[in-house]
């Protein structure tokens, strides 16, 4: 039995954002788990340590941002669990989690993972040798790309060596993509120490116009770097040069409409001096987002804009001759984002895996969504779709843990679209919970209205809602105040989009579509269920005005507490949503908005986690079918 630790425990859940000091989470460590780790150590039996293993591993998904507490969670873990065959699930299962959560330690524990995935490749064979080999490339090229990343690149070249050495044994298809990045790599190791040496040259002689004319050079065009190269801009470098290099730095969505073909063109010219494919392909997708920005901007059908698209398919003729891979990392970013309250932030819970209705229970036991699970039972990782919380500001690849101890539509809408689109996805979630549309997220432009005596806010009014003619109790929040924070914290993530999505390389972006679920507060007002279709029509115009995106689609889902037996208000509010889509009612909306009869996804009580039915009932099965509904729904949209 464990010790009673669940109040030293609620202390670290409770301290949310607080800093752990290092000595300060080893005392509480050992407070927790000292007497069990001295209870396993003493029997010779592995199955208390896996058990330990797996304990820690439940607590440490439950510590919110508590560093030093969670490494040596998961690090002990790891430990315990790698000391039985049977138990390495939940020892990679830790360290993918540490990975996740502490970006410092990254490189470690994917090295502890590969070790283990290496180790049962060594002990296979026959068919399970291949399929273990398979996962043991996998593990070494994430490797290979944290040491790259961390500016490692001799360790990163070595991991992919060992990887190709794995491929080649086993015969994989991949063999040729990993020696790919491998000379990739290689090129770049060279460009960077090339680059070591000319910034050494110019230290030494800052009036060595050669050394900087090939610094600049190389960090513009093989590294792709304009902002490191703007660093060593003199007047001794050519007019070209200092004009278009200052602007190069700057996002390419800042890029006004008479400077785009000229960046263009010069980013054509300088695809042609490129030495390596790797960074002909850079300045051609530089070159492709500054032409399609013009495009953006240009809209007059004349001359100047027949010829910006003609020059555009030149450009995306010649990436598709450097192959698929560059072709598609020139994609704009689709762009998808998630809006609502309580339940588009997500409720469904993801564990136990003895609790009915938790999507733990519902893969391992119900064996539904196997495309959740790998074949080692953890959850899998979308590499194709990245998933952001604009409000929280965190993010990484979609995966099941990606909203942490709980799950939203977002999981089976991302899933959805990495499966249909080829291009690359962000899931952007701007939301919080609690939150109605005809008040908090009231959409700008909404009027005042009466309704049983009194008079309701229209946008920017305060409070929600007052008697004509008696005073007006001031309160701390504006109709429309979520609405307009929403909008800015999403903004905010698209105006830093290479600091919030890593694999974001300046190629642009679209925002293609608006997902909402949302409605419960409002059937708490009868005035608010009331007006509801009408707000929800100027919430769509809106969203595309602000977002400057007249042609995203839009889906959402219908409330769906208590299923079938929806009544009074909450019928309203349901049949609202369900008219924005009704083509006889909103023709403007055909082909462009469609909503998803969620009623059906509602479970009972008995076969779920809980009983709020507020929140669905914590059923991880309603957030899926909601979310995968939505997401189909979507891609029949952007069909038309």
């Amino acid at each position: 039995m464990r010790p009673p630790c669940g109040l030293a425990l609620a202390a670290i859940l409770l301290a949310g954002s607080l800093p752990v000091l290092a000595d300060e989470a080893e005392d509480t460590f050992n407070k927790l788990y000292a007497g069990d780790l001295n209870r396993v150590a003493a029997t010779p039996a592995p199955a208390d340590d896996v058990a330990l293993a797996k304990q820690m591993l439940d607590d440490a998904k439950k510590v919110g941002d508590q560093a030093a507490f969670l490494v040596l969670l998961c690090e002990k873990a790891y430990e315990l669990a790698a000391r039985d065959p049977s138990a390495l699930a939940t020892a990679t299962t830790a360290m993918d989690l540490l990975a996740a959560k502490v970006p410092q330690k990254k490189v470690e524990c994917l090295q502890k993972n590969a070790a283990i995935y290496q180790k049962q490749y060594a002990a296979a064979r026959g068919d399970a040798r291949t399929k273990a080999g398979e996962k043991v490339m996998e593990a070494l090229g994430a490797l290979a790309e944290a040491e790259a990343a961390a500016g490692d690149s001799e360790e990163a070249a070595a991991t992919l060596r060992q990887a190709i050495g794995v491929a080649t044994a086993i015969k994989s298809g991949q063999k040729e993509a990993l020696q790919a990045r491998l000379e990739n790599l290689a090129s770049q190791q060279k460009v960077e120490k090339q680059v070591e040496t000319l910034k050494a040259k110019l230290e030494a002689d800052p009036k060595d116009a050669a050394a900087r004319k090939k610094l600049v050079r190389l960090c513009l065009v093989e590294m792709d770097d304009p902002a490191e190269a703007a660093k060593f801009l003199e007047e001794t470098l050519d007019d070209a040069i200092r004009k278009y290099v200052p602007a190069a730095a700057r996002p390419v969505e800042d890029a006004p409409e008479v400077a785009c073909t000229e960046l263009g063109d010069w980013y054509r010219a300088l695809a042609d001096q490129a030495a390596a494919p790797a960074s002909k392909g850079a300045m051609l997708r530089r070159a492709q987002g500054y032409y399609r920005r013009f495009l953006e901007l240009h809209t007059a059908p004349d001359l100047g804009r027949t010829a910006a698209a003609l020059t555009l398919k030149k450009i995306e003729d010649a990436l598709a001759k450097l192959g698929a891979a560059s072709q598609k990392a020139a994609s704009k970013v689709k762009v998808f984002i998630l809006m609502g309250e309580s339940n588009m932030l997500g409720m469904g819970e993801l564990g136990p895996e003895t609790k009915k209705g938790t999507l733990a229970y519902l893969t391992k036991t119900e064996k539904k969504y196997p495309f959740l699970i790998d074949d080692q039972g953890n959850w899998t990782v979308r590499k194709d779709v990245y998933y952001y919380d604009a409000r929280m500001k965190t993010g990484g690849p979609l995966t099941p843990i990606s909203n942490g101890k709980t799950i939203g539509p977002e999981l089976g809408f991302g899933y959805v679209m990495g499966h249909v689109l080829d291009e690359p996805v962000l899931v952007l979630k701007s939301c919080i919970g609690n939150r109605s549309l005809g008040w908090d997220l009231l959409p700008p432009g909404s009027g005042r209205f009466t309704f049983e005596g009194r008079t309701y806010a229209g946008y920017k009014d305060t409070p929600s809602s007052w008697v004509q003619g008696e005073p007006k109790k001031e309160v701390a929040w504006y109709a429309g105040k979520q609405y307009d924070d929403d909008m800015a914290n999403a903004k905010e993530v698209l105006k830093n989009l290479a600091q919030c999505y890593p694999d974001y390389k300046g190629q642009g972006y679209e925002v293609v579509g608006f997902v909402f679920w949302q409605g419960y507060k409002d059937t708490g007002s009868a005035a608010h269920a009331s007006r509801y279709e009408q707000n929800l029509v100027r919430f769509i115009q809106c969203l595309r005005k602000d977002y400057n995106a007249p042609k995203a689609k839009f889906v959402l889902a219908t409330i769906a507490h208590g299923g079938w037996k929806l009544a009074g208000p909450g019928l309203t509010v349901a049949n609202a949503q369900l008219a924005v889509s009704d083509p006889k009612k909103h023709p403007e909306f055909v082909g462009n908005v469609k909503t998803v009869e969620a009623r059906d996804f509602w479970r009972e009580v008995d076969v779920s986690p809980s009983s709020e039915g507020y929140h669905l009932n914590r059923n991880a099965e309603t957030y899926m079918e909601v979310g995968n509904a939505l997401g189909w729904a979507m891609a029949d949209l952007l069909k038309k």
